[in-house]
């Protein structure tokens, strides 16, 4: 029978006592006595597979790595047979599928991802000198759109100005008035936790004010 391992389990036959043979080759069991026929009882399949991390939240466009474990072989729902699976400049929330196979058995698993927006600040004073301090024009009102939760504007001349908002939002209008000596400002947005805050800097220019 070649280079099978063959497992002999006696089964005692409730009809007349007899105990024949069941030879396990594979998945298929073969039942003894004058002579080995196949029948149709396969072994049962005992796989887990396993996907980690099964949830994890990253910031849009990063990426996200997903590994399996539990089998020989893997495919994703998404074609791939990568493992670990890398996914790069993931812009929204997905929910992957993994099988895993071994043999003739396989099994399945599946990880989430969430996605949350780009800290950002978008203003026409970012890198351009378009708030100037004057006679008829101090203080100054910086005003642009923020992608976060809580954004402070600081100055080197002591300026302080936070708003927060109570969810992180695409767009969250942004007015900082009081601006009124010149100098270089920094605004910055910080988000949900875990997430690093970006700044961004503006040029106040002209004559300042009390």
């Amino acid at each position: 029978m070649g280079g099978n391992t063959f497992i002999n389990r006696n089964t005692t036959n409730g009809l007349n006592g007899n105990s024949p043979n069941k030879v396990f080759v594979g998945n298929n069991i073969y039942v003894g006595g004058n002579g080995l026929s196949m029948c149709d009882e396969p072994l049962p399949c005992s796989l887990t597979v396993t996907a980690a991390p099964d949830s994890q939240t990253i910031t849009s466009g990063g990426s996200a790595t997903l590994t399996a474990s539990g089998a020989d072989s893997y495919t994703w729902s998404n074609g791939s047979t990568d493992n670990p699976l890398v996914l790069t400049n993931v812009t929204s929330a997905t929910t992957l599928s993994v099988t895993g196979v071994t043999g003739t058995c396989s099994a399945t698993a599946s990880a989430t991802i969430s996605v949350t927006a780009a800290l950002s600040v978008t203003s026409p004073a970012i890198d351009q000198p378009l708030l100037v301090l004057s006679a008829g024009n101090c203080p100054v009102t910086f005003t642009g759109q923020g992608w976060g939760n809580r954004f402070v504007i600081t100055s080197n001349s002591g300026y302080v100005f936070s708003t927060v908002f109570r969810n992180f939002s695409l767009g969250n209008n942004l007015t900082a008035p009081g601006i009124n000596k010149p100098g270089t400002y920094t605004v910055t947005a910080y988000g949900d936790p875990g997430q690093t805050p970006v700044s961004y800097s503006f040029l106040v220019t002209g004559t300042g004010c009390n």
